[in-house]
């Protein structure tokens, strides 16, 4: 058996990495890394921090949304990896949800 080693194959294919697919992961990343930016500073006000950061929240919100869509949208592509939409898509979805889960939380 030590004679008859796996060879590794180069293997070209046509697929590629989605444009939007990569904008939807970059989004997903983006909103993660302001939302716990907008968590510290609330966090060092004492959640008194005021309207603006609940703006910029919003805004978190409207851009995870528009990241999930075009991470959906991308994958009715064919011949593309899907590493860069799926990864969008979850990032993307995860941050939604605790955006609602935070704004049901404050009507409460």
């Amino acid at each position: 058996m030590g004679l008859l080693k796996k060879r590794r194959r180069i293997q070209f294919t046509n697929k590629y990495h989605p444009t939007f697919g990569i904008l939807s992961m970059v989004m997903g990343i983006a909103v993660w890394v302001f939302m716990i930016i907008l968590f510290i500073i609330s966090g060092i006000s004492e959640g008194m921090s005021g309207i603006v950061i609940g703006i910029f929240g919003l805004l978190i919100l409207i851009v995870a949304i528009i990241g999930l869509v075009m991470g959906v949208k991308c994958k009715k592509e064919e011949d593309i990896y899907t590493i860069t939409p799926n990864t969008g898509i979850v990032l993307n979805t995860l941050m939604v949800l605790l955006c609602l889960i935070l704004y049901i939380v404050g009507i409460l």
